[in-house]
């Protein structure tokens, strides 16, 4: 009977390794932090648009690339939510679904966050 080290299950491909737990395990807390980082993406938004007294919101180039960050973060993050309550869309792979899921809500908060950072310094 061979013994398998933990630095042994880190040097194998991301494919062989186990997916541990239940990928509700994995699901829950995404969904929760999805929800609060929306939540925080509309509050910014709806008191960003009540913030100027002329009606207008986009009054430089900055407030044009928070809007399109948010906008194009905020669908990447639907996009994300609908894959975590979907049942796998039909995926094969359970752990590569989780995966991709996972990538993409990476890149959609880095995204927002980028823009956030963007607006204050430019």
């Amino acid at each position: 009977m061979s013994v398998r080290r933990e630095d042994d299950a880190e040097a194998e491909p991301a494919e062989r390794r186990p997916f541990h737990g239940e990928v509700k395990d994995y699901r829950q807390p995404l969904v929760t932090s999805l929800g609060i980082i929306l939540g925080f993406m509309l509050n910014f938004l709806a008191g960003w648009s009540n913030a100027t007294e002329d009606g207008v919101v986009l009054e430089s180039r900055a407030d044009a690339l928070l809007a399109a960050t948010i906008a194009v973060s905020g669908g990447m993050l639907i996009v994300v939510l609908w894959r975590m309550l979907s049942p796998y869309a039909g995926a094969a792979d359970e752990r590569a679904h989780y995966a991709t899921t996972a990538r993409l809500y990476l890149l959609a908060v880095s995204i927002s966050l980028v823009g956030f950072l963007l607006s204050i310094l430019i």
